[in-house]
């Protein structure tokens, strides 16, 4: 008997589609490349209507009571302060800060609330109330306040059953 000296037979292996990015790691950078460029592009193309202008916005109210300790003007200034904006419309809610001799009250206006509407309303209700206020009083001081800043804000609900 001869023994035939036999050739094995060609193995196939199977190629994934990765395996031509790893032997040609040149096409790979080029691809991922242009991949960036075009996202990149993209990005600069959108319209400016995909992102809405909000408008958020506070008032704040300043009332400077002179030699008056923190109780006094809590009870005195800040609080009917409080009560009096606290009916207006457009409102989210009302905080405040009270020192000694200073009241500051935070009135944050709903999300796309007129501000404007909403000083004017501030500013009547606070003539409505002087009258209650205490006369040594400087009067209030209002300042509108953007929320809507370069910085980024998030407002986040989380509910669960």
């Amino acid at each position: 008997m001869s023994i035939a000296s036999q050739e094995p037979s060609p193995v196939r292996v199977r190629r994934s589609p990765a395996d031509v990015f790893v032997t040609r790691p040149v096409l790979a950078a080029v691809l991922s490349l242009f991949i960036v460029l075009l996202g990149l592009r993209a990005v600069f193309d959108l319209p400016v209507q995909q992102y809405p202008r909000i408008d958020a916005s506070s008032l704040v109210i300043t009332t400077v009571f002179v030699g008056a300790s923190a109780e006094d003007v809590q009870g005195f200034v800040t609080e009917p302060i409080e009560r009096a904006v606290a009916q207006i419309p457009d409102i989210d809610y009302v905080d405040s800060i009270t020192t000694a001799g200073l009241s500051t009250v935070r009135v944050w206006l709903r999300f796309d609330a007129d501000a404007d509407a909403a000083l004017a309303r501030v500013s009547a209700r606070l003539d409505a109330i002087a009258s209650d206020l205490p006369d040594d009083i400087e009067p209030p001081s209002i300042d509108v306040q953007r929320a809507d800043r370069p910085n980024a804000t998030f407002y986040i609900s989380v509910t669960s059953d």
